[in-house]
């Protein structure tokens, strides 16, 4: 091959994989959290340089080494990196372990501590909900319904407020009813606050990372937390899942993923969340009448800062959907929160027609970053402002005192 062409052709490759590698370096989607270059990147970029001078790998190897030396070399090479693979992919799959509840994915919250029989002047109150009423990032002492305690504590100071928190990760309305019936019923509380929205919003979609398949109302195709045990990793994706994690937002995000600004109609799981809701609260009402309904609040409005922006997660994380090998997809901010207020709208004819007390947290708290961390997290401040508002209705409807008169 003449050298002019050769030269020719190393060029175009170079030009073509320097795109690539621009993707890596430059590029950073509006709509994404910042990625500092640490360390670790920089190795990756280190690595990610090396195909630049792979063409001319040849050339120097028979210019420099005979062929048989390299072969020589390389072998001994291979054999102790295949050596290697095999010993970490043996130990992987030996002690790789999936352990989920059977029905409820996550295990929920255990009461083994508390006594099932009320102490004399005690009010027992059952919080029930997903990841914005116990949130493993926020401290115990933090949480919405620890903080509902130390309000009802001041309130009420002969009264013992016991609180049960049976909020989870990832829980919707469903595993709250199977939650109650098989479990929590059994610490016979005397009120019952329940809060859910964003979740049974989310199950509208199948993100590759936690489910399968089209949408089915009996949520078979969101696996959650026990994504692991119903579509295992190979040991290959484990081990560079976490090398590469960082690259998938920043290589070309724009050319492979999307907003779409979804109508109602998309959100395929909010009949579904009415279903459980009512059927949740029908339940709960057969063992006390106090029944207290939250409207989850959300940072979602209809102009959002970049910062703001950039917090979201429920969109990008747990509503992804693939449209093709290369291309995915997710709701707007704007389309979500409109989700919400639709989940809001059930939620209050649901509690006019089974007369239970409504908290509306949603318009208590102000949607910007002193009071939530992204999407509908909130700050130890968002917190106390979300109790506030429960603990005002719990006090207004005076339940305290009905249940306390009882006894």
């Amino acid at each position: 091959m003449p050298i002019v062409l050769s030269w020719l052709i190393y060029i175009v490759y170079v030009v073509a994989y320097a795109m690539v590698f621009a993707g890596w370096i430059w590029y950073q989607p509006e709509t994404v959290v910042p990625m500092p270059l640490n360390r670790g990147y920089y190795l990756f970029l280190g690595l990610m340089a090396m195909p630049f001078f792979l063409p001319l790998l040849p050339a120097l190897a028979r210019r420099f080494l005979f062929v048989k030396r390299l072969i020589f070399m390389l072998v001994p090479v291979v054999g102790m990196l295949a050596m290697l693979y095999a010993v970490c992919a043996v130990h992987f799959y030996y002690t790789q372990l999936h352990p989920f509840d059977p029905f409820l994915q996550n295990p929920p919250p255990r009461f083994d501590n508390v006594p099932k029989e009320k102490s004399k002047g005690t009010v027992r109150i059952l919080f029930l909900g997903g990841s914005t009423t116990q949130w493993g990032k926020l401290r115990d002492e933090d949480q919405y319904p620890t903080v509902v305690k130390e309000l009802l504590d001041n309130r009420f100071p002969d009264t013992t407020i016991e609180v049960l928190n049976a909020g989870k990760e990832y829980y919707t309305t469903k595993h709250s009813l199977i939650n109650y019936v098989t479990y929590c019923r059994r610490w016979k509380p005397d009120v019952v606050v329940i809060m859910h929205a964003i979740n049974d919003v989310c199950r509208s979609f199948t993100p590759g990372r936690f489910g399968m398949g089209k949408y089915d109302e009996l949520w078979s195709h969101y696996y959650g937390p026990a994504i692991g045990a119903a579509r295992p990793q190979p040991y290959e994706m484990v081990a560079l899942n976490g090398f590469f994690a960082r690259t998938a937002k920043r290589w070309y995000y724009a050319l492979r993923v999307k907003e779409v600004d979804y109508p109602l109609s998309r959100y395929l799981s909010l009949p579904t969340y009415e279903t459980h809701l009512s059927t949740l609260v029908e339940l709960v009402k057969r063992d006390t009448p106090h029944v207290v309904l939250v409207l989850q609040p959300s940072i979602f409005k209809d102009e959002m800062p970049i910062d703001e922006l950039r917090r979201l997660k429920f969109g990008k994380y747990f509503s992804m959907v693939r449209q093709d090998y290369f291309h995915q997809e997710y709701p707007t901010a704007q389309s979500l929160g409109r989700a919400m207020k639709e989940i809001h709208v059930i939620t209050r004819r649901i509690a006019d027609a089974q007369s239970t007390w409504l908290a509306d947290a949603e318009s208590l708290v102000e949607k910007n970053l002193k009071y939530f961390v992204d999407d509908v997290h909130y700050t130890p401040e968002g917190a106390k402002q979300v109790a506030a508002s429960v603990a005002d209705t719990i006090v207004q409807s005076g339940l305290i005192e009905v249940v306390s008169q009882s006894r």
